[in-house]
This record gives structure tokens, C-alpha cells and sequence, in this order.
């Protein structure tokens, strides 16, 4: 997510970020967006073609679920004609982020237009730049990974297909992975690059798993800021069976992400500060460690020890595994296939 910039996303809720979007989008489109803090506005926007041009009144209405009820659009049109009538505006656009039954809009109030998902796709697909950060925002509305996107809903999945096919769309570099590696190698273990180490290796996760995630969260804090993970991702509805399966099978809907610059193997205790950021009822059950030097017997039994007696599920894999991973992608191989191995070897090997 190059546009919507993973800090942005932390400080704004994804309304906000959505607002900011159509705002951009308005902006492209040449038209004057009127200031926010309006006092005689009530909508989420307002515009004109130009200064002396009548007022356009925008109001979103964000919906997760693929079926918006009919009675939810009625309402939200007359809520629009009452602020138009309160504002003077000529005209107002109600946008949905979900498709619309046409049946539903048969009776529109006068000077009201109604912009669905699919009519937003086709407003949106003349701006690349916008139509990426629109699939980011799609991608972000899909809560509940854990069933497949034929159940998560449909109509976000064909509209990012359908904003990303285009050949104006920036494709990522075929030889991306390896420059990734290159970076990992030439940073030195231990504490002096430690930091580097973790922005680099953030930037391998966002181009091997970017469509399987979500509002990317680094040095995210937990316990009232006693503890601070490297990184959490959340799973969006996803087509590759590595992620969905661990979301379905443990019941997960975020991965903790830990990357350690060590000079040495990591020990049981860095796997038991791992273990602390996981929490079940939280749907946050599962970790991957990155380990420069990889993980220790000590170190493993541990990560036993959690799975078997807190269903919490962490596999390690070290440095040359990670850019294992990397050169697969730029192959155009699955670098799940490395998960794949460690998590067959814990699940197969693991005792009462």
C-alpha cells in the first residue's frame, strides 16, 4: 500500500481515509472542493465546478456488508434532500461502497444521484494512482478473512480486479524481490542496523503478502503500551489457501510479525516476549519470526510448548529462508510453499 501510507492509516479511521480519497478524486475531476469545516454543511463534502457555480452536496455512506438494505438506502436519500434543502445546494451525490439494487432507486429525490461501487469504480478508473488506493481502500473493508471472498464479499473482489487490470496501473518490479535481498544482506547483525533490518523486512512482507493484508500497524503497542510488537497486519478475504487456512483453522483474523537482527539463534525467551503478544479471544493467534540467525532447540521447544498448550501458533524462519521466500516471488513461484514446510514440520512433530 505505496499510496495510502501505512501511517496515514494508523492516524485516520478508514471513513476519514475514505473522505480523503474522495476528496482527491473530486480534485482530479477539477472541481473545488469546499473547506471541511463549513459551518453550513453537514455532509461529508461539498463542491462546485467552479466559484460562482452552485453548491454539490457529497455524503458517504461506508457499508462492509455486500446487501445494503433498501430501507437503509431510502433513508440515507432523504437524509441527503434534507440537507440539501437545509444548505441550498443544487445537487447531491450519495456514494455506497457496496453494490446497489437498482430497484431501490427508482424514486430519487429531485437533484439527488446515487454513486454505488460499481459507478465509483468507473469514476475512479481514469486516475491509476486513485484507482490503486481505492482497491487499497476495498481491500481494507473486507473484515472476517477467515471465510473465502465468495462469502466476504464479492463485489469488493471483482471491483479490485476490476480497478487493477488496467496497463496503467504500476506492476511491481519483476526483479523486486532480489533488490530486497540484496538490502537484507548488506545490513550487518545486532543492534546497530536492527532498525533498518525491520523496515526493510516490512517492505518484503507488504510485496510478498499485499494483497492478503490490511492496515499494516508497525511498532504497534498492547497492555497500555507495556508491550510493542513489530508488526501487525490484518487479513483481508483472501484467495491465497496459506493464509486462509491458518485464519479458518485458528481462528485468526491478525499476524504478528517479529524480526529479529540477532547475531546469534534466538532463544526461548524471545519466542515467550512473542508469545505475549498473541491472544485468542482476540483473534490474534498466530506470529511469523523473522530470525536473522534462526531459532534455537530451546528456541523451538518453546514455540512447541505455546501451540500445544496456548493454541498459539509461531513459526520462525531465518534470514536465508526469508530471501528464499523473495526469489521465489521474482520467479514467479508461491513464497508461501517455505510457510508451508515449517508449518507441516511443527504440526506433524508436535506431542501431547
Amino acid at each position: 500500500m505505496k499510496d495510502l501510507e501505512i501511517d496515514r492509516l494508523n492516524a485516520m479511521g478508514t471513513e476519514q481515509l475514505f473522505i480523503r480519497f474522495l476528496t482527491e478524486l473530486f480534485s482530479a475531476k477539477n472541481l473545488i472542493v469546499v473547506d471541511e469545516g463549513s459551518p453550513n454543511r453537514r455532509a461529508d463534502l461539498a463542491v462546485r465546478q467552479g466559484d460562482d457555480e452552485a453548491m454539490t452536496l457529497v455524503e458517504l455512506k461506508l457499508h462492509r456488508s455486500k446487501r445494503i438494505a433498501e430501507r437503509a438506502v431510502h433513508n440515507a436519500l432523504l437524509q441527503m434532500a434534507r440537507m440539501m434543502q437545509a444548505s441550498g445546494a443544487a445537487q447531491g451525490i450519495v456514494i455506497f461502497t457496496q453494490p446497489i439494487d437498482r430497484r431501490y432507486l427508482n424514486d430519487l429525490p429531485p437533484g439527488v444521484v446515487v454513486w454505488d461501487l460499481d459507478e465509483l469504480v468507473r469514476q475512479t478508473r481514469n486516475f491509476p494512482s486513485l484507482a490503486t488506493d481505492l482497491a487499497d481502500l476495498l481491500k481494507i473493508l473486507q473484515v472476517g478473512a477467515e471465510r473465502p471472498p465468495e462469502e466476504a464479499g464479492r463485489g469488493a473482489v471483482t471491483a479490485m480486479a476490476d480497478l487493477l487490470e488496467g496497463d496503467d496501473v504500476a506492476s511491481p518490479d519483476p526483479a523486486a524481490g532480489a533488490v530486497i535481498v540484496k538490502e537484507l544482506r548488506s545490513l550487518a547483525a545486532g543492534k546497530t542496523d536492527a532498525s533498518a533490518f525491520e523496515k526493510v523486512c516490512q517492505r518484503a512482507l507488504e510485496l510478498m503478502f499485499g494483497n492478503d493484508f490490511a492496515g499494516w500497524r508497525p511498532q504497534n503497542q498492547v497492555d497500555a503500551g507495556f508491550h510493542r510488537m513489530d508488526l501487525i497486519g490484518r487479513l483481508v478475504a483472501t484467495e491465497n489457501p496459506f493464509w486462509s487456512t491458518l485464519a479458518s483453522d485458528f481462528r485468526t483474523r491478525y499476524v504478528v510479525f517479529e524480526f529479529k537482527n540477532y547475531t546469534d539463534a534466538i532463544s526461548q525467551e524471545q519466542i515467550y516476549t512473542t508469545e505475549k503478544y498473541l491472544f485468542v479471544p482476540a483473534l490474534r493467534s498466530v506470529a511469523l519470526v523473522v530470525a536473522r540467525n534462526g531459532v534455537s532447540e530451546s528456541a523451538m521447544k518453546a514455540i512447541r510448548g505455546s501451540l500445544r498448550e496456548q493454541g498459539k501458533l509461531i513459526l520462525a524462519v531465518s534470514l536465508d529462508e526469508f530471501c528464499s521466500m523473495l526469489l521465489r516471488l521474482d520467479d514467479g513461484g508461491d513464497p508461501t510453499d517455505e510457510l508451508y514446510g515449517k508449518l507441516d514440520d511443527l504440526l506433524m512433530t508436535i506431542g501431547r
